[in-house]
């Protein structure tokens, strides 16, 4: 059995990943989570939340 780098496997999955059309989010804090939340969500439910209905 071989192994190999974490650092390699990762970059593997993010490539993966892209290949299927998945955007690369760089989340640096709790806003960003916050934030790519709430576009996620609007995006698989097809609609938009206020701040008032997100609780932000």
């Amino acid at each position: 059995m071989t192994t190999q780098p974490e650092q390699i496997s990762e970059n593997n999955l993010v490539r993966q990943l892209a290949g299927l059309e998945y955007v690369y989010v760089d989340i640096i804090n709790v806003e960003g989570i916050l934030t790519n939340l709430k576009s996620q969500l609007e995006a698989f439910n097809n609609t938009t939340f206020s701040e008032k209905e997100f609780g932000t």
